[in-house]
């Protein structure tokens, strides 16, 4: 019998985060059976950035061994108020309070950080305009994220998307394309 071979790990916060980048990586290829998902469970402010964050070093350290078996990790983490580059301020921190080496260059880990959170790049996907002050509604149903997953693979794939984009979903296609594609 042989094992299931996992290519990347998903950390997310929350249902829509999942719904969203598992269909992402299904138009890139993937199976659901290649994937593993970890999520925050807990409610409450705070409490699912919070948990993203715990659980970020302990899955670079299992990508980085020799006996894991993924080939990437896709972080998913709101920017919420605070801005991209002080969430990635705070995933380098965890990285170093566990004495392991900042993110490198090369190193198949996306961090996927959207400002002000998913719900911008799910309202600009639908063909909106957005700005990360404004707060968009949630969708009634996860699953129903998945034109917009594909809108933006092909947007990726393409090598742009529409103008004007929010500069973190800018930021986070160009990473895949160096980081995972």
């Amino acid at each position: 019998m042989s094992r299931r071979r996992i290519q990347l790990v998903l950390l997310c916060e929350d249902r829509q985060q999942e719904a969203f980048l598992r269909r992402f990586f299904r138009a890139a290829g993937l199976g659901s059976r290649e994937m593993r998902v970890e999520k925050c469970s807990a409610g409450g402010a705070g409490a699912a950035e919070q948990w993203v964050r715990s659980r970020y070093a302990p899955e670079v350290r299992r990508l980085r061994s020799f006996a894991h078996v993924a080939r990437g990790l896709v972080v998913a983490i709101d920017a919420d108020m605070m801005g991209i580059q002080a969430r990635e301020h705070q995933l380098a921190g965890a990285l170093k309070g566990e004495g392991l080496k900042p993110r490198g260059k090369t190193e198949r880990i996306l961090h996927v950080i959207p400002e002000r959170n998913i719900e911008t790049w799910l309202h600009y996907l639908r063909g909106n305009n957005v700005d990360a002050a404004t707060e968009y509604p949630k969708m009634t149903r996860e699953r129903d994220c998945a034109p917009m997953a594909n809108e933006l693979k092909a947007m990726c794939d393409g090598g742009g998307l529409r103008k004007p984009a929010p500069p973190s979903l800018e930021r986070a296609c160009k990473e895949y394309r160096t980081r995972l594609a």
